[in-house]
């Protein structure tokens, strides 16, 4: 693939991870389209259609995880040493913000629809990076070793969510800290 193509396919991948987190599911193509500054048939030519788009959007999101995760593959020697490796993996992968996305894509694209059957191999690959990453959390004593992978996320996921409204900037102004507290507090309820 051209450096010009590939560049026009991860700005269309970003357009739509960027719009379906702050717009929802009801994002048009042309809309992804425009915001990627790319012509409708640009992107037509990388996503012959939106499931299409769905599963890129998918890969990538998994591409993000995958990365933060094997970036914490060392750093788990001492007992010190794997709480702040723990901790930091936690706080980067809330940092994803991923959850709007996901929900999204979710109302898109429904279980065993075509995006659905098309990801298997992303969440396989999600999955097995999850269970890496707590199986060190648990040999180090920092969770229950029958934690799922997917609990795991989803309850990441889920107090990570960016607020609507704007009402995520005042966090800050009201308890600032708000965001790492949250993240610290479900990490420190997964402790066995």
């Amino acid at each position: 693939m051209r450096a010009d193509a590939r560049e026009n396919r991860q700005a269309l991948i970003g357009a739509a991870r960027r719009m379906l987190a702050e717009r929802g599911a009801d994002v048009s193509m042309r809309s992804v389209a425009a915001a990627a500054g790319v012509g409708i048939g640009t992107l037509y030519r990388h996503f012959p259609n939106r499931d299409d788009l769905l599963t890129a959007v998918v890969g990538s999101m998994v591409d993000d995880i995958t990365r933060v995760i094997e970036s914490h593959e060392t750093g788990w020697a001492s007992p010190e040493d794997a709480e702040a490796t723990w901790r930091s993996c936690a706080h980067e992968l809330a940092g994803l913000r991923l959850a709007a996305i996901g929900e999204n894509v979710i109302v898109l694209a429904p279980q065993e629809g075509e995006v659905w059957k098309a990801t298997a191999p992303l969440r396989g690959r999600l999955t097995d990076a999850y269970s890496s990453l707590l199986a060190r959390a648990a040999d180090a004593g920092l969770v229950d070793a029958a934690l799922a992978p997917w609990r795991f996320h989803l309850g990441l996921a889920a107090i990570a969510r960016p607020l609507p409204g704007g009402f995520e900037a005042r966090f800050d102004d009201l308890a600032p800290g708000q965001s790492t507290w949250l993240v610290d507090t479900f990490l420190n309820g997964l402790r066995p």
